[in-house]
Formats: structure tokens, C-alpha cells, sequence
């Protein structure tokens, strides 16, 4: 399936932002279709959202492994 083989992964610069998957795909692993945002402190920074494939889910940091399909990167401000 392909939701096994996807993970659409964020990292925000400059600002304070988490950001949980709330999804997951026929094996029970993070997805990312679906998230939580939480802001901290007021800022300028930027979010950048990459489509991973066929990353390695297990790995303490499975947004680092696989190939980018597409990355995109959006200037952000928390108010």
C-alpha cells in the first residue's frame, strides 16, 4: 500500500512549532496526513513539509531516511 510507503514530514525553522501525526497507515506508523500543530513563543521563521518514500518508520528519526518525492517550504509567523 502506499501509505506504507509514504511520510509527509516537517521541520520549522526560526519559530516554535510541533507538529504530531495523528494518522497512521496499515502497520500502525506514522502517516502525517493528519497532524496536531502546537506554537510556542510569537515569531518569524519558515515550516518546510517533504513527502518522504519509503523511509524506515522505526528509526528514532524516520523523516532523515528514504528518498524526498517533493519538499516544499512556506514562511511562517506565530502571533
Amino acid at each position: 500500500m502506499e501509505s506504507a510507503e509514504h511520510l509527509i514530514c516537517f521541520t520549522a525553522n526560526g519559530v516554535s512549532l510541533t507538529i504530531t501525526a495523528e494518522d497512521q497507515d496499515f502497520n500502525k506508523k506514522p502517516l502525517g496526513l493528519t497532524n496536531i500543530l502546537k506554537v510556542g513563543a510569537a515569531g518569524n521563521g519558515t515550516l518546510t513539509v517533504r513527502l518522504k518514500h519509503e523511509s524506515d518508520k522505526n528509526a528514532a528519526n524516520a523523516c532523515n531516511t528514504g528518498e524526498t518525492d517533493a519538499e516544499q517550504t512556506f514562511n511562517v509567523t506565530v502571533k
